[in-house]
């Protein structure tokens, strides 16, 4: 068994695992192949330089899990910083070819999830030819993905690699990105962190202004919502406020135990400012802050978010020798940017990229 091979099987067929035996027919089959194969797959590569760093992270986490409010919720989610952990080790071991064609096939599977979703639009459908009539109307024509905000999400996480290896080649999967606004602002931090790193500071200042007056159109462009309210008061922003507001507020050192997020959000509901009913009622609640950086730093706390940023920090200054390189480091920092107003970390695909991306920019080179 050639271990490095199984990983570029594992990230082509990621984008199509789908299965509607399970209530979330998407992330669920995703997560159990992660686990199946990930363990695997790390067993044969080598510690790449930097991992004490997410050793030490998972080491937190793992003791936070006896404080947290829901244990079984602990260990799901450590679980899941595990499989990032895997997914980091197992990357290290990728060349740059092997690199390559990764990206290649997630690509190729991404372009089969439009194909599903064109088929759709026209009136072809054909998810209902191979699973039950039910499918297509939990997917919205989103492929075989839950929903569009992931099916999004996904494509921008592989398709910024994709475009530094293949410049424009790569235009279908990045039609596919721009059905979410949060990818979107994954896409964006990647090209601004890009220009800033090559010291292209005017272009960047240009494309950060040109950013906000977009910003400042869509927020128009809500008009006004059910209760009246319009620009920043709209209800679609002021989700995000209450969700960012409260978690922020309410950050420590030790945090609330990691898994924490959906069981704790009802201590912090009205933290700053009052959830909106679209938020958190009697039978609704968040299960992450829709930002990645303060989901952690609740569960883990301001200890564990430290550490998160530190190895985040080690692996975007890692030095970029080749194309293979830049692409995998823009692929991370898309990532990141949508998980500014998202959860990208908390969901199998674009953590699966992450974890493999991090790790091949870690890997072991000569000198």
């Amino acid at each position: 068994m050639n271990p490095a091979r199984c990983l570029i099987a594992l990230m082509g067929i990621m984008p199509l695992v789908y299965w509607t035996g399970f209530l979330a027919s998407s992330t669920t089959p995703k997560w159990l192949v992660m686990s199946a194969f990930l363990p695997m797959i790390a067993f044969y590569a080598d510690r790449p330089p930097v991992w004490k760093t997410g050793a030490a992270f998972l080491v937190w986490s793992a003791l936070t899990c006896f404080w947290a409010l829901s244990l079984p919720m602990a260990l799901d989610r450590l679980w899941l910083f595990t499989l990032i952990g895997l997914a980091f080790v197992s990357g290290s071991m990728l060349t740059r070819d092997l690199y390559r064609e990764g990206v290649a096939m997630c690509l190729t599977a991404m372009g089969l999830n439009g194909v599903v979703i064109l088929g759709g639009l026209v009136g072809v459908d054909f998810l209902t030819a191979i699973f039950d009539s039910k499918t297509l109307a939990t997917t919205d024509y989103a492929g075989l993905f839950i929903n569009r905000n992931r099916l999004a999400a996904a494509a921008m996480a592989i398709a910024v690699p994709g475009f530094v290896l293949w410049k424009w080649r790569v235009f279908p999967v990045f039609a596919i990105a721009l059905l979410s606004k949060a990818a979107m602002v994954g896409g964006l931090v990647a090209l601004v962190s890009a220009m800033m790193r090559l010291r292209r500071w005017r272009t960047a200042l240009i494309i950060c202004a040109v950013a906000g007056l977009s910003a400042t159109g869509y927020i128009y462009s809500l008009g006004v919502d059910k209760l009246g309210e319009r620009w920043l008061n709209h209800q679609h922003f002021q989700n995000r406020v209450a969700l960012y507001l409260n978690t922020a507020a309410t950050l420590d050192i030790t945090g609330r135990g990691v898994g924490s997020y959906f069981t704790g959000y009802p201590l912090i509901a009205t933290a700053v400012t009052e959830s909106p009913g679209s938020v958190f009622t009697f039978d609704r609640r968040p299960r992450t802050a829709h930002n990645d950086a303060l989901t952690i730093g609740f569960e883990t706390g301001l200890i564990g978010m430290a550490l998160f940023v530190s190895l985040v920090v080690i692996i975007i200054k890692r030095p970029l020798g080749c194309k293979e390189d830049w692409a995998a480091w823009a692929g991370i920092m898309t990532i990141l940017g949508m998980g500014l107003v998202a959860f990208p970390l908390y969901t199998p695909f674009p953590a699966l990229l992450f974890g493999i991306q991090a790790g091949f920019l870690c890997r072991e080179r000569p000198n």
